[in-house]
């Protein structure tokens, strides 16, 4: 029986232990270090009610888990604790798992569920991309002497990568995609100091314009 008998409500630890104990392990089949990152996300919600909001441990219920807790608990994560964005994003999706098990064993859990899956955690900030200088760029091809076959292939893949644009250098506009270039705009260049052949034109029919505007 997972309801409180002199309440007749859900009764959380018991939901709890059942989950870690039986449900993981059993029928979801995780690891032991799993299992206990699970642990561990309930844990902080649990300290974090009993810490900040002074709940007595013993008297946690779902009530706790109503959206207005979990927002909160996200804001004491950010601004108090200075957790990671994706250590945040394993603590709210371990709850948001346990809570998602409890609906399906008890029908009056489910608008709980509903309710923390509308809340995200905040995004990690996306690192830069750096780009290859001129001078890193023409380290990078003469670094292929063209001495073998193997050489002047790469060396010819990495122009064809430069002058494509997927290779691009910092601080530059980047080099249209071949085929792209805007009527009257210079052929894109190789960065000085470095050779390459260029491409012979393919053959064209007559009276067909050479030029075709992306």
């Amino acid at each position: 029986m997972k309801r409180d008998p002199r309440t007749g409500a859900p009764n959380f630890y018991r939901f709890a232990r059942d989950y870690l104990h039986a449900y993981l392990p059993t029928v979801q089949g995780h690891s032991p270090r799993t299992i206990e990152a699970y642990r561990i996300s309930l844990e902080c919600f649990i300290d974090y009610l009993t810490g900040i909001e002074h709940i007595d441990r013993a008297e946690v219920s779902f009530d706790h888990f109503e959206r207005q807790h979990l927002k909160a608990w996200l804001a004491w994560m950010i601004a108090q604790r200075h957790y990671a964005p994706a250590t945040i994003g394993l603590r709210l999706s371990a709850v948001k798992a346990f809570l998602a098990y409890c609906s399906h064993e008890d029908i009056t859990l489910v608008a709980l569920s509903q309710a923390a899956k509308t809340l995200k955690a905040p995004g990690s900030p996306r690192t830069p991309i750096e780009y290859l200088t001129q001078a890193e760029t023409r380290a990078v091809l003469a670094a292929f002497t063209g001495t073998t076959s193997k050489s002047r292939r790469n060396r010819m893949l990495l122009i064809l990568l430069y002058d494509t644009a997927v290779i691009k250098q910092g601080k530059e506009e980047a080099v249209p995609q071949a085929g792209c270039r805007r009527p009257g705009s210079p052929a894109p260049r190789l960065p000085s100091g470095s050779a390459a052949a260029s491409p012979a034109p393919s053959a064209q029919s007559p009276g067909r314009d050479t030029a075709s505007p992306c």
